[in-house]
């Protein structure tokens, strides 16, 4: 149960988290730099979301959908910020790169993590 509590908590404070980092930096910054910050992202979900999993050892099904399904959720820093249809043309690979890297990062390293 408090595996459940915790993964809701942090899942709203992620989300706002995410939300403010994208809003105040991911947007406006140098592509170099929100690589790096998108990429560090989803390295710290994923290392969260297995110290959680570690300490609490769910089941499988609890694990699955809020470890690793909360996660994955806010694993994306601007997900559910802006609707896809209004992001500028010239903005559009910035907001895919800050939409797909984090992502691609934690479920890389939530393998990695899993089996090593």
């Amino acid at each position: 149960m408090l595996f459940i509590f915790i993964s809701l908590l942090s899942l709203y404070i992620f989300r706002k988290l995410g939300w403010f980092v994208s809003k105040n930096g991911l947007y406006g910054s140098h592509i170099v730099t929100v690589s790096v910050v998108c990429f560090l992202w989803g390295l710290a979900i994923s290392y969260l979301f297995h110290i959680l999993i570690q300490w609490q050892d769910p089941n499988v099904i609890v694990k699955t959908i809020f470890g690793y399904g909360v996660g994955a959720y806010v694993s994306v820093p601007n997900y559910g910020l802006v609707d896809d249809s209004t992001v500028p043309e010239y903005k559009l690979s910035r907001h895919q790169l800050i939409s797909l890297l984090p992502w691609i990062v934690f479920a890389l390293s939530s393998l990695a993590f899993a089996f090593f």
